[in-house]
C-alpha cells in the first residue's frame, strides 16, 4: 500500500457516478441507490466519506446518526476488489469510528452478513462485539446470507482504562465546558 498515493475525503456530487457503480459491483441483489447516496451528501444526519486511490474512488464509508440517541451505526463500508486485504477497509473503519466519535456518540453499530468472514474479523479484531442475530435481515442473494450479525464498539472516548476516575473527570469537565459555550 505505501507506493499507492490514496486519500479518505468527505463525498461530494463528483463522486456518485463511481461509488454507485462500486455499490452495484458489491451488492448486486441490493444496492444503495444513487438517490441515497446524494441524501447522504447533503444529509446532516450522516457522514460519508470515499476511499481515493490514485484519485480513483476505490472505497466509501456511510455512518448515520439519528437526533437524541448516543448509537452511530455503521451503515456502509466498502472497498473495491482490486484494494481489498490491503489495509484500506481498516482505514475506512478508522474514519468511522473517528467521525461517530467527533459527533460524541457512545457506540458504533453495524450488520454484517453471518457469510461475510472478513468483514467479521476486521470489526472483531477492532474491538466490536457480537451483540446479536437477526434472521432474514438483508434480502435473499447470491452474493451473501440474508442473516445478519449486529455488530457494536464501544469508542474511545467512553473507553475506561487504567486512569479511569480521572478520565470520567476529565470528560465530565469537557461535557460541562461543552453546553457552557452553547
Amino acid at each position: 500500500m505505501a507506493s499507492q498515493s490514496y486519500k479518505i475525503t468527505c463525498a461530494q456530487l463528483l463522486h456518485l457516478d463511481a461509488v454507485t457503480a462500486l455499490e452495484a459491483n458489491t451488492y448486486p441483489d441490493d444496492a444503495i441507490s444513487k438517490r441515497s447516496f446524494r441524501r447522504f451528501i447533503e444529509s446532516g444526519t450522516a457522514d460519508f466519506y470515499v476511499l481515493e486511490v490514485n484519485e480513483d474512488v476505490e472505497g466509501y464509508i456511510v455512518v448515520l446518526y439519528r437526533n437524541n440517541t448516543n448509537l452511530a451505526r455503521l451503515y456502509a463500508l466498502v472497498v473495491s476488489d482490486a484494494y481489498r486485504q490491503k489495509g484500506y477497509g481498516r482505514r475506512l473503519l478508522q474514519k468511522a469510528e473517528a467521525l461517530a466519535d467527533e459527533r460524541h456518540s457512545l457506540f458504533l453499530r453495524t450488520e454484517v452478513a453471518v457469510s461475510n468472514k472478513v468483514a467479521q474479523e476486521l470489526l472483531i479484531s477492532d474491538g466490536f462485539h457480537s451483540i446479536e442475530l437477526r434472521e432474514a435481515y438483508f434480502p435473499v442473494s447470491a452474493a451473501q446470507s440474508s442473516d445478519a450479525l449486529v455488530l457494536q464498539k464501544l469508542l474511545p472516548r467512553y473507553e475506561l482504562g487504567e486512569d479511569a476516575a480521572v478520565g470520567v473527570a476529565n470528560r465530565a469537565t469537557v461535557f460541562t465546558g461543552t453546553y457552557k459555550n452553547l
